[in-house]
């Protein structure tokens, strides 16, 4: 039976908000979580009813079922059940430019349609499955604040997590810009939830931090001078117009399955913003950013040209996009991307049968799924 039109798949903050902004004014939209640890913990029921708009949890194993119950399932990467499904669409929403072995990998072929910023990610996700180019839609009600307060400089800092991070070379380097700038420090929500020792870190320094419920946007608008690593916050930033330092060192050693040589975070950086390979050099570079130096607005602006879409509304392109794929007015996946989503579901399909799914029914078992 069919419960609504679009289901938005999601399982932390992080993808629940980029989902919101799609489905608050999309009709037939409900929010799918999928239960999924360590996640579903740290997500309020009051959070959640807060969002005005039907949600429903899914625990892991029971993810496949909701096949048939909506006409298209918007997600934002692979979710658990995604090689048994039959009837529903799959449509991927694009949710950042950084780790492009991760971004523009195969399992893309499971979509029926992909919504991408712009041009570079179009190129390269039509391989994979249909796609319509929409703008970034956590952008559409972006505004920078033009008021600035007299005296420092404001500067945000948002490391990624895992071994992209380089946060346990920069962090002191970066706290002791304190001194002579407003310091903001936005955490990747990976590093609030799984990363404990990083988090506790900070917490014996006594330093306050955003966190996973925390969207990055608004602290872009408060931001001169971003300073992250790896992360997709680098093209967030691009896009808001901010001044960007880039705190990249051993890449070499980083290289894996989600960051290698033609990853876009390495490949464009001389168009991004200067690169800081040692901490000792971070208070001289910020200085040279703030006093003009080090000016990189008009190769960022060629660069925001190929990477996005603006103007308008990328929420309504969105929404047509979607409209479109539910009426069946988006051509099919081509006779090749078909035969590689076959390929996907046969081996996916194996290895869910043989061990996800039991381990999914054995864990939901012991540790029943609830709300924080």
């Amino acid at each position: 039976m069919r419960t609504g039109r679009f289901g938005f798949i999601g399982w932390n903050p992080f993808q629940i908000r980029l989902a919101l902004e799609i489905a608050r004014d999309l009709p037939g939209s409900e929010l799918v979580i999928e239960g999924k640890p360590p996640h579903l913990p740290r997500l309020s029921k009051d959070w959640l009813d807060s969002l005005e708009i039907p949600y429903r949890i899914v625990p892991r194993s029971k993810m496949a079922s909701i096949d048939g119950e909506y006409e298209v399932l918007v997600a934002q990467t692979v979710f658990s059940g995604i090689e048994s499904l039959k009837s529903s669409k799959i449509a991927w929403v694009q949710y950042g430019l950084a780790k492009d072995r991760h971004n523009y990998g195969m399992w893309r072929a499971y979509g029926d349609l992909a919504l991408v910023y712009g041009p570079y990610s179009a190129e390269r996700m039509a391989r994979f499955c249909p796609v319509r180019e929409v703008g970034n839609t956590r952008f559409d009600a972006y505004r920078p604040k033009l008021a600035r307060a007299k005296g420092l400089g404001t500067i945000l800092y948002a490391p990624t997590w895992g071994p992209l991070s380089t946060q346990d070379e920069f962090l002191d380097a970066v706290l002791e810009l304190s001194r002579d700038y407003r310091l903001i420090l936005k955490l990747h929500h990976n590093t609030a939830i799984k990363e404990s020792a990083r988090r506790e870190r900070l917490e014996a320094k006594g330093v306050r931090f955003y966190g996973e419920h925390d969207d990055l946007v608004p602290l872009l608008a408060e931001a001169d001078l971003v300073l992250s690593d790896f992360s997709g916050a680098i093209f967030d930033a691009l896009l808001a117009e901010r001044k960007i330092l880039l705190l990249q060192n051993n890449e070499r050693s980083r290289y894996g399955r989600k960051l290698g040589p033609k990853s876009l975070e390495l490949r464009a950086r001389e168009r991004i913003g200067p690169v800081v390979k040692r901490p000792s050099d971070l208070a001289e570079a910020v200085q040279a950013v703030f006093s003009g130096k080090l000016d990189l607005r008009i190769a960022n602006e060629d660069l925001r040209n190929e990477l996005f879409i603006r103007g308008g509304s990328a929420i309504a392109r969105a929404h047509s996009a979607l409209d479109a794929l539910a009426s069946g007015a988006i051509e099919p996946p081509s006779p090749s991307q078909k035969a590689l989503r076959k390929a996907l579901r046969l081996g996916r399909g194996a290895l869910a049968k043989a061990a996800l799914n039991p381990y999914f029914r054995l864990e939901e078992r012991l540790k029943p799924l609830r709300l924080r």
